[in-house]
């Protein structure tokens, strides 16, 4: 998919990208920015207590890696993100999740937002 990269660069540029979405009464919203390569995150909800915000850096290959302290917070939640993959139109962010207990997995996706 070596697309992917070269679409969000020439649509993105340094210009960030707002997206929201939830499951399970946790809402999300995430700005996105190509240059440097990072997601600012808040998370929204009962689940997470709160509000809970952090950051990642993402590479080329848009694999995730998160800020420690958001990594042990929902580590803490017994939650994990599997993958992240935005659109070819950059328009949407799929992001697969690993709940606790029997909730399994979860394929939430970020729409983009104006």
């Amino acid at each position: 998919m070596w697309w992917v990269p070269l679409a969000a660069t020439v649509l993105l540029g340094s210009k960030p990208l707002h997206y929201s979405g939830g499951v399970l009464g946790v809402s999300a919203e995430v700005l996105l920015t190509r240059s440097p390569p990072r997601a600012d995150i808040t998370l929204r909800g009962i689940p997470v207590g709160g509000v809970m915000t952090g950051g990642a850096s993402y590479d080329a290959d848009y694999r995730v890696h998160l800020d420690d302290d958001l990594q042990r917070r929902l580590a803490r939640l017994r939650v994990r993100i599997l993958s992240v993959a935005p659109s070819p139109a950059m328009d949407r962010v799929f992001v697969v999740v690993q709940l606790p207990l029997f909730l399994g997995r979860y394929n939430i996706t970020l729409q983009q937002t104006k």
